[in-house]
């Protein structure tokens, strides 16, 4: 894949991260999300190629935020966020081809497919402790369960996870969850829903926990949710902060 076509595709791009801290913002957004799937061999190339390309963004003035992770296929999530509506997007789209990009070798053979998503941050539906356990600033795992809703279910799962979110500030439970639904990619209706955690045996204490405190309603709800969803899948995603592309305004 040429390299300028990376550089105009990378920076169309998702976990639900709302700021550089991912702190989940009390109004909804919109985020433009790309999952980057890496030739075996290839990985250190490719984080080299994100860097150069973040300097180039650096000196263009890009000014919207990209944020990164990468899951234990080696599958790495880039997240814009855009604010309420997609003119963000063409701004964004302007920035980056008002400075032509620098002449670099092409990218063919490191990059074997791109994803591409847009989704929509729900906060009504999202729990963000004021003393959290782990504040989503210091967060270095997220744990995601994407459900991919039966047709016409959407509401009727929303307002389980509503249940689940009142049933979690009632008990105590201070972990972080970021919902968002997807508004535009392919399988919609898609409700995904992030755990965030300092790692992997952070989350899962902070699940065992959560799970003894809210006890036989939690797991009723669990059951109604996933009763919804025609296909439910996880991820274990490791947040790279190191690969952040943070404007300097």
């Amino acid at each position: 894949m040429h390299t300028k076509l990376v550089i105009i595709i990378v920076g169309l791009f998702l976990a639900g991260w709302g700021s550089v801290g991912m702190a989940q913002q009390d109004e909804t957004q919109l985020q433009l999300v790309a999952t980057l799937h890496i030739n075996p061999g290839k990985v250190a190339e490719f984080e080299a190629g994100s860097r150069n390309r973040h300097a180039w963004m650096a000196t263009a003035n890009v000014t919207f935020q990209e944020l990164v992770g990468v899951n234990e296929d080696g599958v790495y999530t880039y997240v814009t966020p855009l604010g309420d509506g997609l003119a963000a997007w063409d701004m964004r789209s302007a920035q980056l081809a008002a400075t032509p990009p620098p002449d670099s070798p092409g990218l063919d053979g490191i990059i074997d497919h791109i994803g591409f998503s847009v989704r929509r941050t729900r906060p009504e539906l999202s729990t963000v402790p004021a003393d959290a356990s782990v504040p989503v600033g210091e967060a270095g795992f997220i744990h995601g369960v994407s459900l991919y809703l039966k047709p016409g279910r959407a509401d009727e799962a929303d307002a389980v996870v509503a249940k689940a979110r009142a049933l979690a500030n009632r008990t105590g439970v201070k972990r972080v969850v970021l919902v968002s639904s997807q508004v535009i990619g392919p399988d919609t209706p898609l409700l995904v829903i992030q755990f965030f955690a300092r790692d992997a045996a952070d989350y899962y204490a902070q699940a065992a926990k959560a799970q003894e405190m809210m006890g036989d309603e939690y797991r009723a709800l669990l059951g109604q949710l996933f009763g919804l969803a025609r296909r439910v899948e996880t991820s274990n995603i490791t947040i790279r902060r190191d690969m952040f592309y943070q404007p300097a305004n």
